[in-house]
């Protein structure tokens, strides 16, 4: 059971007002087979068909990304995890940031840092993975980055991306 954890990029709601329409692709993708999440749950059903791979995405966690000082305690954090709260997960990737900018890395940093440490603490069989934010040159790239160093969890990142965009499919499981 793996759980991806992002912002918009991730998943989103059709919006009018924005002029998007897609039904709950992730914003980047032309359509909801070619998002982040999808192309990692094809890689993982090729190698284990019974994978479950959830989401948690849209204005939840864009939310977090511009007020990390507003989520401080567990509860605050079982409000991200929604439906997730206590469920029985063996991987963990959390990749957001595009949200985060420079006048903002110290309020993120200390949120992502809280985040993480409550994922460790609720969700003790699952491994934890910070993955580098599709815009891999800003400032949130750099944070997650440390976090994922000073926390002790694993960090993806591809190291062949150019033009900010991330290649998963670079990645072997």
């Amino acid at each position: 059971n793996a759980l991806c954890i992002g912002n918009s990029l991730t998943d989103h709601a059709p919006s009018q007002s924005i002029g998007y329409y897609g039904d709950g692709w992730p914003m980047a993708a032309s359509c909801l087979e070619t998002g982040w999440v999808y192309e990692l749950q094809g890689i993982f059903k090729e190698k284990i068909p019974s994978a479950v791979v959830g989401k948690i995405g849209g204005t939840t966690i864009s939310a977090f990304e511009r007020n990390p000082q507003n989520y401080v305690t567990d509860s605050d954090f079982d409000a991200i995890m929604g439906d997730y709260v206590g469920a029985d997960l063996d991987l963990i990737i959390y990749k957001a940031g595009e949200n985060v900018y420079s006048s903002m890395a110290t309020a993120y940093k200390a949120g992502l840092k809280r985040f993480v440490n409550y994922l460790k603490r609720k969700y003790t069989s699952a491994q934890i993975f910070s993955a580098q934010p599709f815009y891999a040159s800003g400032v949130a790239a750099q944070v997650a980055y440390e976090v994922a160093a000073e926390e002790n969890v694993d960090y993806i990142a591809d190291p062949t991306s150019t033009n900010y965009r991330q290649r998963l499919g670079m990645y072997t499981f």
